[in-house]
Formats: C-alpha cells, sequence, structure tokens
C-alpha cells in the first residue's frame, strides 16, 4: 500500500474525471455520468438486559445502494442495449477510480439491475435520469464486508 504524500506537489487528488463508470455483460459499455454514489449501510440491534449498557449487538444484515445520474443519451443507450425485459436485466456495475500517484480503487456492485429510475424535463440543463442499481452486494477492492462471505455449495 502507498503511503500518502502531503502536501501533493506533483498531480492531483481525485475528482469526478478519475473515475470510470463500466457496466458489465449483458451491457458492456464503458458510460459517462454526471454523478455516481454508493453506499453500504449495516443495520444491527443492540441487545439489552437488566442493564444501563447493552451487553452486545447483532451481527445485522447490510442493505446496498449504487446510484448514477446520467444525461438521457446515455440513459437510452442501456435501455436499447438490454432490450425488452430491461427491468429483469441484472448486471455487475464497476468503478474503477485512478489517478497518479495513489493507489487505485475498485469498487464492484453485484447484481445490479434498473429497478428505479427517475427525471424530469424542465430548467436549461440537458435531460438526465437518476438510476439506483439495487445492487444485492458492493466489493471495495476485492474485499467483502463480512468475516464469512455469502458462497453458494458446490453442486454434482
Amino acid at each position: 500500500m502507498s503511503q500518502i504524500q502531503y502536501p501533493v506537489v506533483q498531480g492531483v487528488r481525485m475528482d469526478p474525471s478519475s473515475v470510470e463508470l463500466k457496466l458489465l455483460s449483458p451491457v458492456n459499455q464503458i458510460i459517462l455520468f454526471l454523478s455516481v454514489s454508493w453506499k453500504r449501510t449495516r443495520t444491527r440491534k443492540k441487545i439489552k438486559l437488566n442493564h444501563p449498557d447493552p451487553v452486545g449487538k447483532t451481527r445485522g444484515s447490510n442493505d446496498y445502494d449504487f446510484n448514477v445520474e446520467l444525461e438521457i443519451e446515455e440513459y437510452n443507450l442501456i435501455i436499447n442495449t438490454l432490450g425488452n425485459g430491461y427491468g429483469d436485466a441484472q448486471f455487475v456495475a464497476t468503478l474503477n477510480i485512478r489517478e497518479a500517484g495513489f493507489d487505485p480503487i475498485l469498487v464492484e456492485a453485484f447484481n445490479c439491475s434498473l429497478d428505479e429510475d427517475d427525471g424530469d424535463a424542465a430548467g436549461e440543463n440537458g435531460l438526465s435520469r437518476k438510476i439506483n442499481f439495487n445492487p444485492t452486494k458492493i466489493k471495495v477492492n476485492g474485499f467483502d464486508d463480512l468475516t464469512v462471505p455469502l458462497i453458494g455449495v458446490a453442486t454434482a
């Protein structure tokens, strides 16, 4: 792992132009975007007994969001590529974040689908669509947030 040098004398820090968004099979396209965000939320319950302090907490459950805002042309490219049943198609979305002098970051959102999108035609800006790809898993740099990840059973 690299060590970050302060101050950055040469080069630049990461910004949106450092990010490449790619949608894998069946889309197989690098997509330009207006904004992108991802989020992992672990919801845990504290275990309380007859004491003021909790005695522990549960492992909890994860929820993931992967939101993208696209110009209408990029949105249309995705819809046309997926065709009929575009809401049922599942794909992997990746973010490759790179800038010279810094370790790259890879964000992988698995089992994405077009479950929610929103947009309007108002104002002076170009037309855009906001999409939540609604993934079932997000990994950062190949790391799972769980000590024991969910895996399938081998079949004979």
